[in-house]
């Protein structure tokens, strides 16, 4: 893939994240603790969240020839962070977390070919096209050396591309995107109970909603009540209305699995990665939040939690490197920096600004 030679910018006027395997049939939005004594570290963390809000701009820059990508711009001071959302996302999904970080960072979310404002192409949505739709970005906009901070789906974007371009990388964030989505130890879970579940949580799976109102109210019960003006945003960004005022995802559905059958594919290694990366990992039990089901069914469930833990812990362990910070959120939904975006940024803060001291 060649990078556009001439990029151009404009300025413009589901949440189907993919988890770890056992989740996939809920298809939700979905360890040492990091702790430094510094000084500089405490004050770095100490003004989390108290950045002054502005409105980002929005733009497309052009990478791959005559292919767009949209992204946001909020400004900042400092060296380059670059949030990716995870799939079905779009960069507005960051729209209220980036901007604490502006006061130390240059600060970007971007946009994947496919969805929102990014060009829908017939192709370029496997590993190593989106790697390089990433690497051309940064061309583009004459970023040499990047921190990237990436949800769900876009930690297998971030493992390659540190990989591929290790000079490149400064740090990582694995936002919940730490997995290994190929490893055939992870626990299967049983798909009827896993419907019951589903069911439960925010009802059947449906290609289309009567109107935004009823998409939204469905989004919401998939982040358990939480929701934002940023999230808000991305609802209305990944949503397009219908001629009989239904509403329905602008990107097609074969793009989703189109990402998650070649990422699995592709088996990108965390071992790889020779950047400092801080990996945190949202940890929930499904039978603790406020889903009706039945005695027998919940039961169930917790066996399968059960199962899952004791890969999970095997899964940490495996994964303590030198040169990796672990941090498990437990009660914590898979959108754990929109669950809890005051305790997620003051871990980053305090990450990176280790990292400023070495």
């Amino acid at each position: 893939m060649l990078c556009a030679d001439s990029p151009s910018r404009y300025n413009l006027a589901e949440l189907k994240g993919l988890l770890i395997p056992m989740y996939v049939w809920l298809r939700p939005l979905r360890l040492a603790v990091c702790v430094s004594s510094s000084f500089l570290a405490i004050m770095f963390c100490a003004t989390a969240g108290a950045q002054t809000r502005h409105v980002p701009q929005s733009k497309l820059i052009a990478v791959d020839n005559n292919v767009h990508l949209h992204y946001l711009d909020f400004g900042g001071n400092g060296p380059a962070l670059v949030f990716l959302p995870g799939l079905g996302s779009t960069a507005y999904i960051f729209n209220d977390f980036a901007p604490r970080f502006t006061d130390r960072f240059h600060v970007y979310a971007l946009t994947r070919r496919g969805y929102g404002s990014s060009d829908l192409t017939s192709g370029g949505y496997g590993l190593p096209g989106r790697v390089e739709d990433l690497h051309c970005f940064l061309q583009a906009m004459n970023i040499k050396r990047v921190i990237l901070a990436g949800h769900s789906i876009a930690g297998d974007e971030m493992t390659a591309f540190a990989t591929k371009y290790p000079a490149q990388v400064a740090a990582l964030v694995y936002l919940d995107a730490a997995y290994d989505r190929s490893d055939t130890r992870v626990p299967k879970p049983d798909p009827a109970l896993m419907a019951k579940v589903r069911e439960s949580w925010y009802g059947t799976e449906s290609p289309t909603y009567a109107s935004l109102d009823v998409r939204r109210e469905r989004m919401k019960k998939m982040y358990f009540g939480v929701w934002s003006d940023a999230q808000e945003k991305n609802m209305r960004e990944i949503s397009v209305t219908n001629v009989d005022g239904s509403v329905s995802d602008r990107t097609p559905s074969w793009i989703d699995s189109a990402i998650q059958e070649d990422s699995k594919k592709q088996h990108p290694r965390l071992q790889d990665v020779k950047a400092p990366a801080l990996l945190l990992f949202a940890r929930q039990r499904l039978e603790n939040r406020p889903l009706k089901m039945d005695r027998v069914t919940r039961r169930a469930l917790m066996d399968e939690e059960d199962r899952y833990e004791k890969y999970f812990q095997k899964y940490i362990d495996e994964n303590r490197r030198r040169n990796f910070k672990i941090t498990v959120l437990e009660n914590t939904m898979h959108g754990l920096f929109l669950e809890k975006p005051t305790e997620v940024a003051k871990l980053m803060r305090m990450f990176l600004a280790e990292r400023a001291e070495k």
